[in-house]
């Protein structure tokens, strides 16, 4: 009958494996941490040019309504019977639209 013996595991090379892996891990996660702060700053760039876009249409569309505003303003007071009658004609057809079954 044979017999196997065991043989005791080499701690040493054990440890090896698992500060070597340890490592190996800490590099992974510092790698992922590098790339995502990069990625976090090109959201942010993108995010501030996205907004500074937007403010600049705002602040456009909010010239252009208040232009729009003046001109109508300006047009009621020299022409204040045409502009009543303009006013009963689009609100006839809104009505018309609203109460069409």
């Amino acid at each position: 009958m044979s017999t196997t013996t065991l043989e005791k595991p080499n701690t040493k090379h054990v440890n090896e494996n698992i500060d070597k892996a340890a490592r190996k891990v800490h590099e992974v996660t510092d790698e992922a941490k590098s790339e995502a702060k990069d990625k976090y700053a090109k959201v942010s760039d993108l995010a501030s040019a996205a907004k500074a876009q937007i403010k600049e249409k705002y602040e456009h569309a909010s010239d252009l309504l208040q232009d729009g505003m003046g001109n109508v303003r300006e047009y009621v007071q020299k022409n204040p019977i045409k502009s009543l009658g303009i006013a009963l004609l689009v609100g006839s057809a809104i009505a018309a639209i609203i109460n069409r079954k």
